[in-house]
């Protein structure tokens, strides 16, 4: 009687983070083709799921790790799971952008000019703070002209030697102001926007 020998052949393997690689190709895609068919769709969404390739991608590693498991993890997976997450991190980057810059990010998108004795700024987006150093005598005044078209802007100016503010004013409206200035010296001029859009002109005139 001859006996037939079975040979057990082991479980076919697979790398580490080819299921998660397999599931954001289908997911991009699916993104892409909604972007085609209906470009008025707000498709942040996707960017913002970003994180989720990392959580897939840490299942896979901890399931690798099990002894028997089916999915290996060699120096190819480690390339793919370091592709994995660079791209994962760079969505990520733009996902915190579009979300939180324009509230708390600091950007200025516009024009400067300034010198001792003006201070010029045009801008389609200001969020934070500009500063300028302006040299006056006594009796000189800072003209102002502020155009808001959104947003907000704060202005102070400080008498440089004795940190005494002159003017400090927030959420200025649109129109003309003067600032007389009490003596000599040097005097900081602080402009900060607040998501704002418009411009902010200063310029010192003289004492008659």
């Amino acid at each position: 009687m001859t006996k037939t020998s079975e040979i057990r052949q082991a479980p076919a393997q697979r790398r580490v983070g080819t299921l998660t690689l397999g599931a954001t190709l289908i997911v991009a895609g699916g993104v892409m083709m909604v972007s085609l068919f209906w470009p008025e769709a707000d498709l942040r969404w996707a960017v913002k799921a970003s994180p989720l390739i990392l959580i897939s991608l840490g299942v896979e590693t901890l399931l690798a790790a099990r002894s028997g498991s089916r999915i290996k993890y060699d120096w190819a997976g480690m390339v793919l799971c370091f592709v994995l997450v660079a791209a994962a991190m760079c969505l990520y980057a733009a996902a915190w952008w579009m979300a939180w810059l324009p509230e708390h990010g600091s950007y200025f998108d516009g024009s400067r000019t300034g010198d001792e004795s003006s201070l010029m700024l045009d801008y389609t987006a200001f969020n934070g703070t500009d500063f300028q150093l302006l040299e006056m005598e006594s009796g000189d005044v800072i003209r102002m002209e502020i155009v808001n078209d959104q947003g907000s802007v704060d202005v102070s100016v400080i008498e440089d030697e004795d940190r005494e503010p002159v003017f400090d004013s927030e959420a200025l409206a649109t129109g003309s102001y003067s600032i007389e200035i009490p003596r000599d010296g040097s005097y900081e001029l602080w402009v900060t926007g607040h998501q704002a859009a418009g411009s902010a002109y200063f310029r010192r005139e003289r004492a008659a």
